[in-house]
């Protein structure tokens, strides 16, 4: 009757064990006394002694069993209690107690910040394989649906995560990825995974996801760094090529400004010596044909002949 009373108050009072106990003790002792006057009265308390070591065991072990019921929870922890396999309640940081093979606490930690790690070889969309790594941090917010909503969270996240990972790079070709499309690539990497592990209520939070390294496989990368090295020196010869005429053009342009300038500043222009020279021609060359026609005049009035 003690021991189920003791079981229905919950952890027992230790020093009321104690007291009870010693006072057992104390009766056991008494008895060995008083039984050892005469051979009839040594053989009356050894049932009355059984009972008693009975008891004293009982107590013992409910007090191994309450002691062993103490347990901690760490500041930055939520413990997950789980009666008989079913989830019972939350349990805050600080000293707890639990039944022993009646509860059991599973302590979580809501406040770390976890990283899971993904990488693979995956295929772009203008059919090239490339080598993709990808970190991935989380924390979680919800012990509960972390540990029970899904068997093992952890390797459900990198799932998704490789996943996510996979539809995204199919959907770029691998110049963009191993250049410029380092920061689209994580932001739609980020958006697909959250809708990925949304139906699944979790109970994590994503923090972030960087993009770590894009490479083509060991086995094609010095064949890859050979068409990188081409494609840069094709490109280079291009531009030079693309820029010598147009050096050209601008040096043919500056000259040609340059000598219709001059021209145009060593153009003479017109003054008055000039205009009264022009003049003074223009007279001479009308004096010139009344002198010829005297000429013939005269010749005519000379020889009385006509002249053709």
């Amino acid at each position: 009757m003690e021991t189920k009373a003791v079981r229905d108050q919950g952890p027992p009072d230790l020093d009321d064990i104690f007291r009870k106990l010693s006072k057992k003790l104390g009766g056991l002792g008494g008895g060995k006394g008083t039984g050892s006057g005469g051979g009839s009265s040594s053989q009356g308390p050894r049932p009355q002694l059984g009972g008693r070591v009975v008891t004293i065991a009982a107590a013992a072990i409910v007090i191994i069993w309450a002691a062993s019921g103490f347990y901690t929870i760490k500041e930055a922890e939520r413990g997950v209690v789980t009666r008989f396999g079913k989830f019972s309640h939350l349990v805050e940081p600080g000293l707890n107690w639990k039944p022993t093979f009646i509860d059991e606490v599973k302590p979580v930690n809501v406040e770390a910040v976890r990283e899971l790690a993904a990488s693979g070889v995956m295929l772009t969309s203008d059919e090239n394989v490339v080598r993709v790594e990808m970190n991935v941090q989380y924390r979680v917010t919800n012990p509960e649906k972390y540990l029970y909503s899904v068997t093992s969270p952890d390797d459900s996240l990198r799932q998704a995560t490789d996943s996510a990972l996979r539809g995204v790079i199919g959907k770029y070709t691998m110049d963009r990825i191993l250049t410029e499309g380092r920061t689209v690539i994580r932001s739609d990497t980020q958006r697909e995974l959250e809708e990925t592990i949304r139906p699944y209520d979790m109970g994590i939070t994503l923090l972030d996801v960087n993009f770590q390294a894009a490479r083509p496989p060991e086995e094609v990368k010095a064949a890859f760094d050979d068409a990188i090295a081409a494609r840069e020196t094709n490109s280079n010869t291009f531009v030079k090529q693309k820029r010598i005429p147009t050096k050209f053009s601008r040096v043919r342009t500056v000259r040609r400004n340059v000598s219709s300038k001059r021209r145009v500043r060593t153009r003479p222009r017109p003054s008055w010596k000039l205009r009264v020279k022009w003049r003074a021609l223009l007279n001479f060359c009308r004096n010139i044909k009344p002198r010829r026609k005297l000429s013939r005049a005269s010749v005519y009035r000379d020889d009385g002949k006509s002249v053709g």
